[in-house]
């Protein structure tokens, strides 16, 4: 797929728009915080959103685009943990209600 001028920019809005909802709706999101971190969930959630809102201003100027790609990828890697017990959640979910 080749790049596009406008693609770190839609990266950009995703990750921002997905920090901003982890303070809007943080209940959608503490359910996921692995209980292994210490402290409260919300505090996690709210961390989480800060890192994605950060990422987002990193990856939108150009001078800083490598390093926010860097970092995106590296926020990616920390959290992706925290998804699989859901996924496997919904398909456990969608197997007894098909």
């Amino acid at each position: 797929m080749p790049f596009k001028p406008a693609s770190p920019y839609l990266l950009a809005a995703l990750l921002a728009g997905a920090g901003v909802t982890h303070f809007v709706k943080p209940g959608f999101y503490d359910p996921i915080v692995p209980h292994a971190l210490p402290g409260p969930a919300r505090a996690w959630t709210y961390v989480s959103g800060v890192a994605e809102i950060g990422v987002a201003a990193v990856v939108a100027r150009p001078a800083t685009r490598r390093r926010g790609a860097l970092a995106g990828l590296a926020r990616f890697l920390a959290v992706y943990p925290a998804h699989i017990p859901t996924a496997r959640a919904a398909a456990g979910a969608e197997r007894q209600a098909g």
